[in-house]
């Protein structure tokens, strides 16, 4: 059984959503688990049981090989994050709070279309490092966020557009190993 469906990044306050959607995943991981900053019980310490964490690690633009700087982004769990992700977990792990530190990256991807579309040549160097990155970090799974852009799909993120036919991350997806 995982934990999570964690996204990497929290989404800030709109006019639709003054609080915010969501918090980053270290944010939330402390919060949930009962944890000050340094990954310490702040009281009557939580015991989660899981067999893993699942991170949404995407980050539609951000290269893989760079990890995010400035305030708040040891919290960020996207790809280029991965190291603080880990950290994260084995302090939580180290804490006693959850019983594994075991990875699952359970949605990446980049933009086929739209705003924050990437080209292809810069998707495919992309996969290939954060294919990398997670085989360093240990991670059980690497999930391509969807398998074929849908007709009505506003978030086209898929390894083939509409009618099937694939893109160049489709054949460098399939050699991953």
């Amino acid at each position: 059984m995982l934990f999570g469906e964690l996204v990497g990044r929290g989404r800030p306050a709109s006019k639709r959503f003054p609080r915010g959607q969501s918090a980053h995943a270290g944010v939330f991981m402390r919060a949930v688990l009962g944890l000050d900053r340094r990954w310490r019980p702040t009281g009557r310490p939580v015991k989660l049981k899981a067999d893993g964490i699942a991170l949404h690690t995407y980050d539609f633009s951000g290269d893989p090989r760079r990890p995010l700087r400035g305030p708040g982004a040891s919290d960020m769990w996207t790809q280029g994050n991965l190291a603080a992700a880990a950290r994260g977990l084995r302090a939580a792990k180290r804490s006693g709070a959850i019983n594994t530190d075991a990875l699952y990256l359970t949605e990446f991807s980049y933009k086929t279309h739209g705003d924050g579309r990437i080209s292809d040549a810069t998707t495919k160097r992309y996969l290939a490092s954060a294919w990398a990155q997670a085989k360093r970090h240990r991670a059980k799974s690497f999930l391509w966020y969807q398998l074929r852009d849908r007709p009505d799909e506003i978030w086209r993120t898929a390894l083939q557009n509409r009618s099937g036919r694939p893109f160049g991350t489709y054949a460098v997806f399939q050699r991953l190993r």
